[in-house]
């Protein structure tokens, strides 16, 4: 693997054959994916407090109005995700988004482009996750007409130059390179080929060395073409807006893109298991890298809060026993992956004994199950986790984040408005019961000398 990449940074320094040319995007509506045409007029808006829902010609808007804030945020979310890729585009999507969005368009070149960014003090960045990929626009408040028209831009009509494949396609490769050899890295690959295993989240955005070295041009203008689809597209706009202006600039910029033939599939759910597993990628390092992960409540699950809960405790509990108790580790923890589709909850530790230490790690599971969390420890593990919530939703860009996230992965934003009702009614009964329920037949994976395990303890837990 080392060797593709070099041998193309190789080609790329000698000068090799000239990269071909990425074909030009079209600009005109006739040439998007065919599709039924846009209604003449079929735009609906319904407020809801600070919030505002509007359906603009079969693209779905939300606007969050945020009075006072200085800057604001605008975010594209495409849906599909892995749902839509396969083995051999891993990585395509999120190629392709790069290089839309740093090669300049049919309106403003590459350097025109990022003077007239720089110009507004906007920035413009792309974002593929298992579950969507992103084009999010930053902004100060006077230039949000003038950042959102460059992000239309960069959707509908980019024109990077011919190099620009050959540069982002060489800073992909480079960190995935980067990733096989960082160990925390290397560890979340093994977790991710283990547990979505035949599953299509096994395929990730960032592809292989393999699928990322071999894209065409022509496959990623095709693939860019392929996200011009309003079936497909979720707009986030949170800043001190009013939503009419919004909605306006949305059926401008987008208002003659077809309806497409994208349908959203749901994400099916990892099987369950009967016991624990272990799987050991040996290594010789100062430290052995560990996490131990079951699946965990989607966010439409009646558990959801209830084990966002648990683990916010779980960590607290992890951290004291490991780390301030015993020092056994520097970075213990415990938590839960929520912001997925398929959620995961995990115990993580780099230990240099992790046969004590996992134990101990254990240990603090069964407290969690065979005992109720006392009602002063439940009410601060709920505070923790609001305080949380609320620092995570300060700045524009993570309200609407947060918004996007909720009806993306549950299916409606208002899940960001009613999560501190709900854990606030989280009891210790559901905590515990929750926790001895699901907290069981961990598969854990490693990083390290796996002599040092002890096996039958983790695969029998």
């Amino acid at each position: 693997m080392k060797a593709t990449l070099a041998t193309l940074v190789v080609l790329a320094a000698c000068g090799g054959a000239p990269p071909a040319p990425l074909p030009p995007t079209p600009v005109t509506a006739a040439t998007v994916p065919a599709g039924p045409a846009p209604a003449v007029s079929d735009t609906t808006m319904t407020t809801d407090g600070d919030a505002t829902e509007a359906w603009v010609r079969g693209i779905h808007v939300l606007v969050k109005r945020d009075p006072g804030a200085e800057t604001a945020s605008t975010a594209l979310y495409l849906a599909g995700g892995a749902m839509v890729w396969t083995k051999e585009t891993a990585g395509l999507e999120e190629l392709a988004l790069r290089i839309a969005a740093s090669g300049g368009t049919t309106h403003l070149d590459k350097d025109a482009f990022a003077k007239r960014l720089a110009d507004l003090g906007a920035s413009i960045t792309t974002t593929s996750t298992q579950a969507y990929s992103e084009i999010a626009a930053w902004s100060l408040l006077p230039a949000w007409d003038d950042t959102f028209a460059l992000l239309a831009q960069v959707f509908r009509e980019p024109a990077p130059p011919a190099t620009q494949l050959e540069i982002e396609r060489r800073r992909q490769l480079a960190e995935i390179q980067h990733e096989l050899g960082n160990p925390d890295a290397r560890l979340n690959l093994l977790v991710t080929a283990g547990m979505f295993k035949d599953h299509p989240y096994a395929v990730r955005p960032e592809g292989t060395i393999e699928t990322v070295g071999g894209f065409t041009a022509a496959q990623v203008t095709a693939q860019l073409q392929r996200l011009r689809q309003t079936s497909r597209m979720l707009i986030v706009v949170v800043g001190d807006l009013d939503a009419p202006r919004v909605v306006r600039a949305v059926e401008r910029a987008f208002g003659d893109l077809p309806k497409g033939d994208y349908i959203a599939t749901p994400v099916p759910a990892l099987p369950a298991v009967a016991t624990g597993h272990v799987e050991v990628a040996d290594d010789k390092l100062p430290t052995n890298y560990i996490e131990a992960s079951v699946v965990g409540p989607r966010w439409t699950d009646p558990d959801f809060a209830v084990a966002r809960v648990a683990m916010e405790w779980l960590g607290e509990l992890e951290f004291e026993e490991v780390r301030t108790k015993r020092n056994l580790s520097y970075a213990p923890g415990a938590g839960f992956r929520w912001r997925r589709t398929t959620p995961l909850v995990y115990l993580y530790v780099t230990a240099v004994d992790p046969r004590t230490t996992m134990k101990v790690m254990l240990d603090q599971v069964r407290r969690m199950r065979d005992a109720k969390i006392s009602e002063r420890d439940l009410a601060a593990a709920k505070a923790m986790l609001l305080t949380n919530t609320y620092l995570a939703a300060e700045a524009p860009a993570d309200q609407g984040l947060q918004l996007a996230q909720a009806q993306i992965m549950g299916g409606d934003w208002h899940f960001v408005r009613t999560l501190p009702d709900r854990v606030k009614a989280v009891t210790a009964d559901q905590v515990q019961a929750w926790c001895a329920t699901y907290l069981t037949h961990f598969r854990t994976f490693v990083i390290g000398d796996g002599a040092k395990l002890d096996r039958a303890a983790l695969e029998s837990f």
